[in-house]
Protein backbone atom coordinates (compact mmCIF):
# COMPACT_ATOMS: atom_id res chain seq x y z
CA UNK A 1 0.00 0.00 0.00
CA UNK A 2 1.43 3.38 -1.05
CA UNK A 3 2.01 6.05 1.53
CA UNK A 4 -0.09 9.19 1.23
CA UNK A 5 1.84 11.83 -0.67
CA UNK A 6 2.80 14.78 1.52
CA UNK A 7 1.60 18.05 0.04
CA UNK A 8 4.31 20.67 -0.24
CA UNK A 9 4.26 24.34 -1.11
CA UNK A 10 6.37 27.49 -0.87
CA UNK A 11 3.87 29.94 0.64
CA UNK A 12 1.98 29.55 3.92
CA UNK A 13 -0.29 31.38 6.34
CA UNK A 14 -0.24 30.44 10.03
CA UNK A 15 -3.02 31.72 12.29
CA UNK A 16 -3.62 31.16 16.00
CA UNK A 17 -5.42 32.89 18.87
CA UNK A 18 -2.84 34.96 20.68
CA UNK A 19 -3.65 33.32 24.03
CA UNK A 20 -3.31 29.81 22.56
CA UNK A 21 0.17 30.16 21.13
CA UNK A 22 2.39 27.20 21.97
CA UNK A 23 5.51 29.32 21.85
CA UNK A 24 6.40 32.48 23.72
CA UNK A 25 5.15 35.62 22.03
CA UNK A 26 8.53 37.28 22.33
CA UNK A 27 10.19 34.33 20.57
CA UNK A 28 8.19 34.53 17.34
CA UNK A 29 10.57 36.89 15.54
CA UNK A 30 13.58 34.73 16.44
CA UNK A 31 11.75 31.57 15.30
CA UNK A 32 11.02 33.13 11.94
CA UNK A 33 14.58 34.38 11.53
CA UNK A 34 15.79 30.79 11.99
CA UNK A 35 13.08 29.26 9.79
CA UNK A 36 15.13 29.66 6.59
CA UNK A 37 12.11 31.29 4.98
CA UNK A 38 13.05 33.51 2.04
CA UNK A 39 10.85 36.21 3.57
CA UNK A 40 8.24 36.43 6.31
CA UNK A 41 5.87 38.84 8.03
CA UNK A 42 3.47 38.72 10.94
CA UNK A 43 0.96 40.86 12.81
CA UNK A 44 -1.24 40.61 15.88
CA UNK A 45 -4.88 41.45 15.11
CA UNK A 46 -6.04 42.83 18.44
CA UNK A 47 -8.46 45.47 17.17
CA UNK A 48 -10.86 43.18 15.30
CA UNK A 49 -14.24 42.22 16.70
CA UNK A 50 -12.91 38.67 17.24
CA UNK A 51 -10.43 37.49 19.87
CA UNK A 52 -6.85 38.75 19.46
CA UNK A 53 -4.95 36.45 17.08
CA UNK A 54 -1.73 36.31 15.12
CA UNK A 55 -1.21 35.93 11.37
CA UNK A 56 2.14 34.80 10.00
CA UNK A 57 3.02 34.71 6.30
CA UNK A 58 6.03 32.65 5.21
CA UNK A 59 7.56 32.33 1.76
CA UNK A 60 10.22 29.64 1.20
CA UNK A 61 12.59 29.19 -1.71
CA UNK A 62 12.10 25.41 -1.64
CA UNK A 63 8.81 23.51 -1.04
CA UNK A 64 7.87 22.70 2.57
CA UNK A 65 5.10 20.65 4.12
CA UNK A 66 2.31 22.03 6.29
CA UNK A 67 3.54 19.84 9.14
CA UNK A 68 7.03 21.30 8.91
CA UNK A 69 5.68 24.84 9.13
CA UNK A 70 3.39 23.96 12.04
CA UNK A 71 6.35 22.43 13.87
CA UNK A 72 8.11 25.81 13.82
CA UNK A 73 5.43 27.02 16.26
CA UNK A 74 5.02 23.69 18.11
CA UNK A 75 1.45 23.70 16.85
CA UNK A 76 -0.93 21.45 14.92
CA UNK A 77 -1.09 21.40 11.10
CA UNK A 78 -4.74 22.50 11.17
CA UNK A 79 -3.61 26.04 11.97
CA UNK A 80 -1.47 26.29 8.83
CA UNK A 81 -2.82 26.87 5.32
CA UNK A 82 -1.05 26.79 2.00
CA UNK A 83 -1.30 30.20 0.38
CA UNK A 84 -2.14 29.53 -3.26
CA UNK A 85 -2.59 33.12 -4.30
CA UNK A 86 -0.03 35.82 -4.92
CA UNK A 87 2.14 36.52 -1.90
CA UNK A 88 1.27 40.21 -2.35
CA UNK A 89 -2.36 39.41 -1.46
CA UNK A 90 -1.23 37.68 1.72
CA UNK A 91 0.75 40.72 2.78
CA UNK A 92 -2.19 43.00 1.95
CA UNK A 93 -4.49 40.82 4.06
CA UNK A 94 -2.23 41.22 7.10
CA UNK A 95 -3.35 44.85 7.34
CA UNK A 96 -6.83 44.19 5.83
CA UNK A 97 -5.93 46.06 2.69
CA UNK A 98 -7.68 43.56 0.38
CA UNK A 99 -11.02 44.33 -1.27
CA UNK A 100 -12.72 41.48 0.60
CA UNK A 101 -11.49 42.73 3.98
CA UNK A 102 -12.69 46.24 3.15
CA UNK A 103 -16.10 44.99 2.06
CA UNK A 104 -16.44 43.05 5.31
CA UNK A 105 -15.65 46.22 7.26
CA UNK A 106 -12.60 44.79 9.00
CA UNK A 107 -10.31 47.08 10.94
CA UNK A 108 -7.58 48.56 8.75
CA UNK A 109 -4.18 48.18 10.38
CA UNK A 110 -1.12 50.29 9.64
CA UNK A 111 1.76 48.88 7.64
CA UNK A 112 4.02 49.77 10.54
CA UNK A 113 2.07 47.35 12.76
CA UNK A 114 3.60 44.46 10.82
CA UNK A 115 6.93 42.84 11.78
CA UNK A 116 8.73 41.54 8.70
CA UNK A 117 12.07 40.43 7.29
CA UNK A 118 11.89 43.30 4.79
CA UNK A 119 10.64 46.88 4.55
CA UNK A 120 6.94 46.08 4.84
CA UNK A 121 5.55 49.66 4.41
CA UNK A 122 7.59 50.06 1.21
CA UNK A 123 6.38 46.71 -0.10
CA UNK A 124 2.73 47.62 0.57
CA UNK A 125 3.18 50.91 -1.28
CA UNK A 126 4.60 48.98 -4.21
CA UNK A 127 1.73 46.47 -4.09
CA UNK A 128 -0.89 49.22 -3.94
CA UNK A 129 0.66 50.98 -6.90
CA UNK A 130 0.45 47.80 -8.96
CA UNK A 131 -3.14 47.23 -7.86
CA UNK A 132 -4.08 50.72 -8.95
CA UNK A 133 -2.70 49.94 -12.39
CA UNK A 134 -4.50 46.60 -12.74
CA UNK A 135 -7.12 46.31 -15.54
CA UNK A 136 -9.87 45.78 -12.98
CA UNK A 137 -8.95 48.92 -11.04
CA UNK A 138 -8.57 50.94 -14.25
CA UNK A 139 -12.05 49.85 -15.38
CA UNK A 140 -13.42 50.83 -11.98
CA UNK A 141 -11.85 54.30 -12.24
CA UNK A 142 -13.20 54.77 -15.76
CA UNK A 143 -16.66 53.85 -14.44
CA UNK A 144 -16.24 56.51 -11.74
CA UNK A 145 -15.38 59.04 -14.44
CA UNK A 146 -18.45 58.01 -16.46
CA UNK A 147 -20.56 58.49 -13.30
CA UNK A 148 -18.95 61.94 -12.86
CA UNK A 149 -17.46 60.98 -9.49
CA UNK A 150 -13.96 62.02 -10.61
CA UNK A 151 -12.75 64.52 -13.22
CA UNK A 152 -10.83 63.68 -16.39
CA UNK A 153 -7.63 65.08 -14.86
CA UNK A 154 -8.11 62.89 -11.79
CA UNK A 155 -8.69 59.85 -14.02
CA UNK A 156 -5.49 60.46 -15.96
CA UNK A 157 -3.55 61.00 -12.77
CA UNK A 158 -4.84 57.78 -11.24
CA UNK A 159 -4.38 55.43 -14.23
CA UNK A 160 -1.35 57.10 -15.79
CA UNK A 161 -0.80 58.73 -19.18
CA UNK A 162 -0.07 55.44 -20.97
CA UNK A 163 -3.23 53.69 -19.76
CA UNK A 164 -5.20 56.84 -20.49
CA UNK A 165 -3.91 56.91 -24.07
CA UNK A 166 -4.66 53.19 -24.58
CA UNK A 167 -8.29 53.80 -23.64
CA UNK A 168 -8.71 57.11 -25.48
CA UNK A 169 -11.48 55.82 -27.77
CA UNK A 170 -13.53 54.64 -24.79
CA UNK A 171 -12.94 57.89 -22.90
CA UNK A 172 -13.90 59.93 -25.98
CA UNK A 173 -17.19 58.01 -26.19
CA UNK A 174 -17.85 58.69 -22.50
CA UNK A 175 -17.10 62.39 -23.11
CA UNK A 176 -19.66 62.45 -25.92
CA UNK A 177 -22.30 60.87 -23.69
CA UNK A 178 -21.52 63.27 -20.83
CA UNK A 179 -21.64 66.25 -23.18
CA UNK A 180 -25.05 65.16 -24.48
CA UNK A 181 -26.26 64.57 -20.93
CA UNK A 182 -25.09 68.02 -19.80
CA UNK A 183 -26.71 69.60 -22.86
CA UNK A 184 -30.03 67.95 -22.03
CA UNK A 185 -29.71 69.05 -18.40
CA UNK A 186 -28.97 72.60 -19.59
CA UNK A 187 -32.06 72.64 -21.83
CA UNK A 188 -34.20 71.30 -19.00
CA UNK A 189 -32.86 73.94 -16.61
CA UNK A 190 -33.25 76.63 -19.28
CA UNK A 191 -36.93 75.79 -19.76
CA UNK A 192 -37.47 75.61 -15.99
CA UNK A 193 -36.27 79.20 -15.65
CA UNK A 194 -39.50 80.33 -17.30
CA UNK A 195 -41.81 78.23 -15.14
CA UNK A 196 -40.08 77.81 -11.78
CA UNK A 197 -38.96 80.80 -9.71
CA UNK A 198 -36.78 78.64 -7.48
CA UNK A 199 -34.78 77.42 -10.49
CA UNK A 200 -34.29 80.99 -11.63
CA UNK A 201 -32.96 81.95 -8.21
CA UNK A 202 -30.52 79.05 -8.05
CA UNK A 203 -29.17 79.06 -11.62
CA UNK A 204 -25.63 80.40 -11.96
CA UNK A 205 -23.86 82.05 -14.94
CA UNK A 206 -21.82 79.55 -16.99
CA UNK A 207 -19.15 82.02 -18.22
CA UNK A 208 -17.15 84.94 -16.86
CA UNK A 209 -19.09 87.18 -19.24
CA UNK A 210 -22.30 85.90 -17.69
CA UNK A 211 -20.95 86.67 -14.23
CA UNK A 212 -20.11 90.23 -15.31
CA UNK A 213 -23.65 90.71 -16.69
CA UNK A 214 -25.22 89.40 -13.50
CA UNK A 215 -23.08 91.59 -11.25
CA UNK A 216 -23.57 94.61 -13.53
CA UNK A 217 -27.33 94.21 -13.18
CA UNK A 218 -27.01 94.43 -9.39
CA UNK A 219 -24.64 97.40 -9.60
CA UNK A 220 -26.99 99.15 -11.98
CA UNK A 221 -30.16 99.00 -9.90
CA UNK A 222 -29.20 98.77 -6.23
CA UNK A 223 -28.09 102.41 -5.89
CA UNK A 224 -30.43 103.77 -8.57
CA UNK A 225 -33.44 102.42 -6.69
CA UNK A 226 -32.38 104.36 -3.59
CA UNK A 227 -32.18 107.60 -5.59
CA UNK A 228 -35.63 106.98 -7.09
CA UNK A 229 -37.08 106.20 -3.67
CA UNK A 230 -35.62 109.42 -2.23
CA UNK A 231 -36.94 111.47 -5.18
CA UNK A 232 -40.53 110.25 -4.68
CA UNK A 233 -40.37 110.61 -0.89
CA UNK A 234 -40.44 106.94 0.04
CA UNK A 235 -37.03 107.13 1.69
CA UNK A 236 -34.61 109.61 3.25
CA UNK A 237 -30.89 109.32 2.61
CA UNK A 238 -30.15 109.25 6.33
CA UNK A 239 -32.37 106.15 6.63
CA UNK A 240 -29.64 104.06 5.03
CA UNK A 241 -27.90 102.09 7.84
CA UNK A 242 -24.57 103.57 8.89
CA UNK A 243 -22.82 100.22 8.47
CA UNK A 244 -23.76 100.25 4.77
CA UNK A 245 -22.88 103.94 4.33
CA UNK A 246 -19.37 103.38 5.68
CA UNK A 247 -18.63 100.64 3.14
CA UNK A 248 -20.59 101.61 0.00
CA UNK A 249 -21.50 105.27 0.40
CA UNK A 250 -24.90 106.97 0.32
CA UNK A 251 -25.38 108.10 -3.28
CA UNK A 252 -25.79 106.00 -6.42
CA UNK A 253 -22.52 107.41 -7.76
CA UNK A 254 -20.61 106.43 -4.60
CA UNK A 255 -22.18 102.95 -4.47
CA UNK A 256 -21.46 102.17 -8.13
CA UNK A 257 -17.90 103.47 -7.85
CA UNK A 258 -17.15 101.49 -4.66
CA UNK A 259 -18.45 98.18 -6.02
CA UNK A 260 -16.72 98.49 -9.42
CA UNK A 261 -13.33 99.39 -7.92
CA UNK A 262 -13.64 96.56 -5.38
CA UNK A 263 -14.41 93.99 -8.10
CA UNK A 264 -11.48 95.17 -10.23
CA UNK A 265 -9.08 94.94 -7.28
CA UNK A 266 -10.20 91.43 -6.35
CA UNK A 267 -10.61 90.04 -9.88
CA UNK A 268 -7.74 91.55 -11.87
CA UNK A 269 -5.48 88.92 -13.48
CA UNK A 270 -7.57 86.08 -12.00
CA UNK A 271 -9.74 83.45 -13.77
CA UNK A 272 -12.84 84.49 -11.79
CA UNK A 273 -14.95 87.46 -10.77
CA UNK A 274 -14.76 88.32 -7.09
CA UNK A 275 -15.47 91.10 -4.61
CA UNK A 276 -14.24 91.53 -1.04
CA UNK A 277 -16.21 89.96 1.82
CA UNK A 278 -16.84 93.41 3.28
CA UNK A 279 -18.40 94.82 0.10
CA UNK A 280 -20.31 91.61 -0.62
CA UNK A 281 -21.88 91.67 2.85
CA UNK A 282 -22.72 95.38 2.50
CA UNK A 283 -24.49 94.66 -0.82
CA UNK A 284 -26.51 91.85 0.80
CA UNK A 285 -27.46 94.17 3.64
CA UNK A 286 -28.42 96.95 1.22
CA UNK A 287 -30.59 94.56 -0.84
CA UNK A 288 -32.41 93.50 2.33
CA UNK A 289 -32.83 97.16 3.28
CA UNK A 290 -34.22 98.00 -0.17
CA UNK A 291 -36.72 95.14 -0.08
CA UNK A 292 -37.98 96.15 3.34
CA UNK A 293 -38.06 99.92 2.80
CA UNK A 294 -38.56 100.36 -0.95
CA UNK A 295 -39.84 97.39 -2.95
CA UNK A 296 -42.44 96.27 -0.41
CA UNK A 297 -43.67 99.85 0.08
CA UNK A 298 -43.26 101.33 -3.38
CA UNK A 299 -46.64 100.24 -4.78
CA UNK A 300 -50.10 99.94 -3.31
CA UNK A 301 -52.25 96.91 -4.06
CA UNK A 302 -54.15 99.06 -6.53
CA UNK A 303 -50.96 100.03 -8.38
CA UNK A 304 -49.77 96.42 -8.54
CA UNK A 305 -53.12 95.35 -9.97
CA UNK A 306 -52.85 98.22 -12.49
CA UNK A 307 -49.45 97.01 -13.73
CA UNK A 308 -50.60 93.39 -13.86
CA UNK A 309 -53.61 94.24 -16.01
CA UNK A 310 -51.49 96.55 -18.13
CA UNK A 311 -48.96 93.76 -18.69
CA UNK A 312 -51.69 91.35 -19.82
CA UNK A 313 -53.26 93.82 -22.23
CA UNK A 314 -49.89 94.95 -23.64
CA UNK A 315 -48.91 91.33 -24.23
CA UNK A 316 -52.15 90.60 -26.12
CA UNK A 317 -51.80 93.79 -28.18
CA UNK A 318 -48.20 93.10 -29.24
CA UNK A 319 -48.97 89.46 -30.01
CA UNK A 320 -51.84 90.55 -32.24
CA UNK A 321 -49.53 93.04 -33.98
CA UNK A 322 -47.20 90.22 -34.93
CA UNK A 323 -49.96 87.91 -36.11
CA UNK A 324 -51.58 90.68 -38.21
CA UNK A 325 -48.16 91.93 -39.36
CA UNK A 326 -48.78 95.46 -38.12
CA UNK A 327 -45.45 96.86 -39.29
CA UNK A 328 -46.08 100.24 -37.60
CA UNK A 329 -46.11 98.62 -34.16
CA UNK A 330 -43.15 99.26 -31.85
CA UNK A 331 -42.45 95.53 -31.73
CA UNK A 332 -41.51 95.78 -35.43
CA UNK A 333 -39.99 99.27 -35.70
CA UNK A 334 -37.96 99.07 -32.49
CA UNK A 335 -37.33 95.33 -32.12
CA UNK A 336 -38.02 92.83 -34.90
CA UNK A 337 -36.83 95.00 -37.82
CA UNK A 338 -33.40 95.00 -36.19
CA UNK A 339 -33.38 91.41 -34.98
CA UNK A 340 -31.40 88.51 -36.44
CA UNK A 341 -33.21 86.74 -39.33
CA UNK A 342 -32.75 83.35 -37.70
CA UNK A 343 -34.37 84.66 -34.51
CA UNK A 344 -37.33 86.01 -36.49
CA UNK A 345 -37.96 82.74 -38.32
CA UNK A 346 -37.30 80.25 -35.51
CA UNK A 347 -38.83 82.03 -32.50
CA UNK A 348 -42.51 81.77 -31.67
CA UNK A 349 -44.58 85.01 -31.60
CA UNK A 350 -45.29 84.43 -27.90
CA UNK A 351 -41.59 84.18 -27.12
CA UNK A 352 -40.81 87.30 -29.18
CA UNK A 353 -43.38 89.36 -27.25
CA UNK A 354 -42.00 88.13 -23.91
CA UNK A 355 -38.43 89.01 -24.99
CA UNK A 356 -39.53 92.47 -26.13
CA UNK A 357 -41.38 93.31 -22.92
CA UNK A 358 -38.53 91.93 -20.81
CA UNK A 359 -36.16 94.44 -22.42
CA UNK A 360 -38.35 97.46 -21.67
CA UNK A 361 -37.34 100.06 -19.11
CA UNK A 362 -39.88 100.86 -16.39
CA UNK A 363 -40.65 104.22 -17.98
CA UNK A 364 -41.14 102.76 -21.46
CA UNK A 365 -43.34 99.98 -20.09
CA UNK A 366 -45.62 102.43 -18.25
CA UNK A 367 -45.83 104.72 -21.29
CA UNK A 368 -46.72 101.72 -23.48
CA UNK A 369 -49.59 100.85 -21.15
CA UNK A 370 -50.94 104.40 -21.22
CA UNK A 371 -50.73 104.45 -25.03
CA UNK A 372 -52.95 101.38 -25.35
CA UNK A 373 -56.14 102.68 -27.00
CA UNK A 374 -58.35 100.06 -25.42
CA UNK A 375 -56.67 99.99 -22.00
CA UNK A 376 -58.99 100.61 -19.12
CA UNK A 377 -58.67 99.84 -15.43
CA UNK A 378 -60.83 100.26 -12.40
CA UNK A 379 -60.61 99.09 -8.81
CA UNK A 380 -63.29 96.52 -9.54
CA UNK A 381 -60.87 94.78 -11.91
CA UNK A 382 -58.46 93.93 -9.06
Amino acid sequence: MKKAQIKRARQFMYMQDYDHLKVKKDDIKEILEKSRAEEWAYIVHDLDETRPHIHVVLKFKNPHSIEAVAKLFDDKAQYVDIWNGRIANAYSYLIHETATAKEEGKYHYKATDVVASFDFPARIDEINQKVKQSPKEISKLIDEYADEKISKNELQEKIGVLNFAKRKNLIDKIDAVLAYKKHQEFLKEYEACYTNKETLRKVQPMTLEGCVVRISDIIGYIGRDIEDAINIGVLKREDIPESIQKVLGVTNKEIVNTIIIDIIKNSFDKPYIKMSKEVFQAIKDLKSFNYENIYHKANTKEQIAFYREGMNQLYKKLLNDIKTENKTSDIFTIYLDHADKTYQTTTSPERIVIDFIAGMTDEYFINSIHHLKEFSYSKQEQ
